[in-house]
């Protein structure tokens, strides 16, 4: 799942880096949800409405949302039973990607709607789907494994599957779609890399990223929004990671200010109007969301 499959590099133990100049642009807030032991967000549309997950004593994760006005438990009971959830993207419907776990420990994807309704996300022939993004147009795309075990990525158009992996590697993990349906992702050659960031197109041709000054084969690609704008991260020799902003091929550091005691900072979305979402750690290792908001309308403007 977003930042907790292993699989993908998406362990994002993100190192806290220099706070860049124009952090002076936003206003910083924690997020801890009541009486949760961690808290980490994942998603924030163009509504400010913001999703992600709050885990409890007994390690058990539960999708959480704020729908503007306050945080709360996302209503998943359409579901039936379940034992734990994950919201990982929300558009500007206030429709919710994610993932389930059952009573039988199976994998499932979802979009639950406004309304309350939800939509079951599981690939045809497919095992443990899980739904990463979901845009405007109603694109979905995720994972799902086959009958071996081995992961694949999907896009879903207007109910139709299509699995979208990238030729010639091991494994793609598509995180992010935008409505112009190009989606962005890690791509590991190998299993035992963290491979390249890449932006896939709706024609189907894509291209391959690292960040400059990351080693090969050590970047990824987390959030893409309607500007083009690409949330990521890359890991040096020592396995320090850093969380970077690409704009127009153009990249800036992501860190939080001092006053936060950040020892682990992961940035998740990016919204159009650059607010920003993800989750960190201080001292007590311990995860705690955080959100962003732009003053004035976005990074370099």
């Amino acid at each position: 799942m977003k930042s907790i499959f292993a699989s993908a590099a998406i362990a994002l133990a993100i190192s806290a880096a220099a706070l860049p100049a124009w952090s002076a642009q936003y206003t910083y807030e924690s997020v801890e949800f009541p009486g949760a032991q961690t808290t980490a967000l994942y998603a924030v549309n163009n509504l400010r409405q913001y999703v992600g997950s709050k885990r409890d004593e007994q390690a058990i994760h539960a999708a959480i949302w704020n729908d503007g006005k306050s945080l709360q438990l996302l209503d998943l009971g359409a579901l039936g039973p379940i034992k734990e959830s994950w919201a990982f993207s929300i558009n500007t419907h206030s429709d919710i990607a994610g993932q389930y776990i059952d009573l039988d420990g199976v994998v499932h994807g979802y979009v639950r709607h406004a309304d309350n309704t939800v939509d079951h996300i599981e690939f045809p022939g497919g095992n443990n789907t899980a739904a990463y993004g979901v845009n405007d147009r109603g694109t979905v795309i995720g994972v799902y494994a086959d009958e071996a075990g081995n992961p694949h990525a999907f896009e879903r158009i207007k109910g139709v599957y299509k699995n979208i992996d990238l030729p010639n590697g091991a494994i793609t993990t598509p995180l992010s779609v935008n409505n112009s349906n190009e989606i962005v992702g890690e791509f590991q050659p190998t299993a035992d890399v963290t491979g390249t960031g890449f932006v896939l197109n709706p024609d189907g041709s894509f291209t391959l990223h690292n960040a400059p000054d990351a080693p090969d084969q050590s970047t990824l690609f987390i959030s893409i929004n309607n500007r083009r704008e690409v949330l990521g991260a890359w890991f040096d020799a020592e396995l320090n990671a850093h969380n970077f902003l690409r704009k127009q091929a153009k990249y800036k550091s992501i860190a939080l200010p001092d006053s936060f005691g950040a020892v682990i900072t992961s940035a998740q979305t990016i919204n159009d109007f650059n607010d920003i979402v993800g989750y960190y750690a201080d001292d007590s290792l311990l995860a705690k969301g955080w959100v962003a908001f732009s003053k004035n309308g976005g990074i370099g403007k």
